[in-house]
């Protein structure tokens, strides 16, 4: 494995997290691979990790690479990415169509880990979402169908957010 480049399903050694720093650099690193799919799954979208303008254009050129390319985020605390003036929701509202943020249905909600699956390979979990340590991995599949499996299973049972919803009008 390239240790400073890890590449979405070629390497396959954990990484280990320890920092919001850590986390961010993963994370962004990953989002700048990204060709299909990215999925979210946290308690309040760290802005630490989320929040900042390199990270957000990843996700909008993965949004349009392509018109089958998509983005979605579960999130259990829709209140947080307000009150921190999060830059996801601003994409969200100018790329409707391949961006979507739902807000983890209450039966979920008390699940605090945050996790990352990038093109059904790539993973970034922490088992407490409200902690920076976790396991992330640039080819995985056995976890991250995992992941997607639980992810699709909440997501199908979740809606938009009515917070986020009043922000379009």
């Amino acid at each position: 494995m390239n240790a400073t480049n890890p590449i979405i399903g070629e390497d396959s050694q954990d990484i280990e997290l320890d920092s919001s720093s850590v986390n961010y650099d993963v994370t962004l690193q990953m989002l700048t691979q990204a060709s299909r799919s990215v999925d979210i799954f946290s308690q309040k979208l760290d802005s630490k990790i989320y929040n900042h303008r390199e990270l957000i254009e990843q996700i909008k050129t993965c949004v349009l690479g392509s018109s089958h390319s998509r983005v979605r985020i579960l999130i259990a605390n829709p209140e947080a990415l307000i009150t921190h003036r999060h830059q996801i929701i601003d994409l969200a509202q100018r790329l409707t169509s391949n961006l979507e943020i739902r807000h983890t249905h209450a039966d979920y909600r008390g699940d605090t880990q945050d996790f990352l699956l990038v093109d059904e390979r790539a993973t970034i979990r922490r088992p407490h979402g409200d902690r920076y340590e976790g396991i992330a991995n640039f080819n995985n599949p056995a976890m991250a169908k995992e992941l997607g499996h639980y992810f699709d299973e909440v997501w199908n049972h979740s809606s938009p957010s009515p917070e986020l919803r009043r922000l379009h009008l």
